[in-house]
């Protein structure tokens, strides 16, 4: 009996050293939390990538859910690393932010994660100032490009102010409709280049250099009618799977595309060797697509009807040959 509670105590008192000197994830992370910044966290939840890898730990302060942050363990020797300083100062925008939210919200946005206003943060780099804040809103009315400027202009260039009001330093604004993933649409305000921003056509000309869907919509409808008059009845421009003929990634001071991907259907059977009008119709294409924009990167799509296939090409490929023919006698069948 003397050496079954002999027993029973030694283990007792292992399992108290184990307690006292080997706590816990969730103690060290505690622990980390008060001795590096004296704040009192709550372990809201733990992520590893697999075997072997390190543990990270999103946690907040006690009362404090808004401000959340990371705290890596390492697997084996290493250094304990975080990211409070960076969530501490998208805290502070958030507050900023918060100020603004109710006129916000009386022009028909909403906070867009469930509901709750957030600034997330990405790293770009080993400095503080490469940091990049971001904001995510939602618009319960569709975003309609078509419709935009005389509809809804008025009311994100009244947004745009409230948040320059602010004073949130945050470098990307997005808001999103609350259409289903198929249809809808998102539009970026990037802030670092709003800084100057006056006018409502000043927003405008912004959204169209930084949104693609601006840069399509607008471009498409400027080169609309000269589309027409190259069509023929062997080939058009367009798809339907898309609501562009041709995207514009993105515009430059000049309006001008610096990347395309044009958008090509020919008839059935007809991309082929045998077409005797290949060379005169991909010619057109190409000088079209040169005026509209001589400097931009573009890539060509071209697909036949009645099928799903899609043969692409980039300009520099096709322009590497001395002429189209060389290129249709080593491209196409």
């Amino acid at each position: 009996m003397k050496k079954l509670i002999a027993v029973i105590f030694l283990f007792a008192s292992v399992g108290v050293y184990l307690v006292i000197n080997f706590p816990s994830d969730e103690r060290k992370v505690k622990e980390y939390a008060e001795n590096e910044y004296g704040i009192d966290v709550e372990v809201k939840k733990v992520s590893n990538e697999g075997f072997g890898s390190d543990d990270t730990y999103v946690v907040f302060p006690e009362n404090h859910e808004d401000l959340e942050f990371a705290i890596t363990f390492p697997n084996g020797d290493g250094v304990i690393t975080d990211n409070y300083a960076r969530a501490l100062a998208a805290d502070e925008k958030l507050h900023q932010l918060k100020k603004v939210m109710p006129g916000i919200k009386d022009l028909g946005f909403g906070a867009s994660d469930n509901g709750k206003l957030k600034v997330s943060f990405v790293k770009i780099g080993k400095e503080p100032s490469e940091n990049k804040y971001l904001v995510n809103l939602s618009s319960p009315k569709p975003i309609k490009i078509a419709k935009f400027e005389k509809e809804d202009l008025n009311r994100y260039f009244k947004l745009l102010i409230l948040i320059q009001e602010s004073r949130a330093e945050v470098n990307r604004v997005y808001i999103t409709d609350k259409r289903g993933p198929v249809d809808r649409n998102t539009i970026a305000l990037n802030m670092d280049k709003l800084k100057n921003v006056k006018t409502k056509e000043d927003l405008l000309f912004h959204l169209k250099r930084f949104n693609w869907e601006f840069a399509s919509y607008y471009a498409n409808k400027k080169w609309e009618s000269e589309k027409e008059k190259i069509e023929n009845g062997r080939f058009r421009f367009g798809s339907e799977y898309d609501d562009y003929w041709f995207r514009c990634g993105e515009l430059n001071e000049q309006e001008e595309c610096t990347s395309i991907l044009a958008l090509v259907k020919f008839k059935e059977n007809s991309l082929n060797k045998q077409n005797v009008y290949l060379k005169e119709d991909l010619t057109s294409i190409l000088h079209f697509f040169d005026r509209i924009a001589p400097m931009a990167n573009i890539e060509y799509r071209f697909t036949e009807e009645g099928s799903n296939e899609s043969k692409i090409f980039t300009e520099y490929e096709i322009k590497k040959y001395h002429d189209i023919s060389a290129f249709i006698d080593k491209n196409l069948k």
